[in-house]
């Protein structure tokens, strides 16, 4: 009886003392920030992959109706063969996805933050020749890398920049 009352107010006791911890990284501030971007950030994308990033942006900031933030993003993609067969065929190939980010507020007119970010993963064929499912395997790991990427942006741009004022 003793024991279970023991480890009952242990367990009490290791839950109440944990409530009052606080994480470094805020949710509250990174959807108040997130809020303020969405339907008022104009953005310009050029490189590799334009109606990808297009779509993951208009995920996550909308259409802007008004513009007040700027977002210029420059993509480049690299693929490297990393494992290649005797028949000069590759199996294992690297995706680099670098995007240089410019977030700049056109009320103030001035730049926020700028930051270049690369993400990137392996790919595996797995058949020899022209692959429909292989194809359709790389443009999504492709896309997943693409969204880290932005994913990393807001969260870079959240935890400098809160408030989304000028550096």
């Amino acid at each position: 009886m003793i024991l279970k009352i023991t480890t009952y107010f242990l367990f009490v006791f290791y839950l109440t003392a944990c409530s009052s911890w606080e994480f470094v990284y805020s949710q509250e501030e990174y959807k108040k920030t997130i809020s303020s971007l969405y339907q008022n950030t104009l953005s310009n994308v050029s490189g590799t992959d334009i109606s990808i990033i297009n779509s993951l942006l208009n995920k996550k900031i909308g259409q802007p109706k008004q513009s007040k933030y700027k977002l210029s993003i420059i993509s480049n993609k690299k693929e490297i063969n990393l494992v290649t067969q005797s028949n000069q065929v590759a199996t294992l190939i690297n995706i680099q996805h670098s995007l240089s980010y410019s977030f700049s507020s056109t009320e103030k007119n001035c730049v926020v933050i700028e930051t270049n970010i690369v993400t990137e993963g392996q790919y595996n064929a797995k058949s020899d020749g022209y692959n429909f499912g292989s194809d359709l395997s790389k443009s999504k790991i492709s896309a997943g890398l693409i969204e880290e990427n932005i994913n990393d942006f807001l969260t870079t741009l959240t935890e400098n920049n809160p408030n989304l004022g000028c550096s």
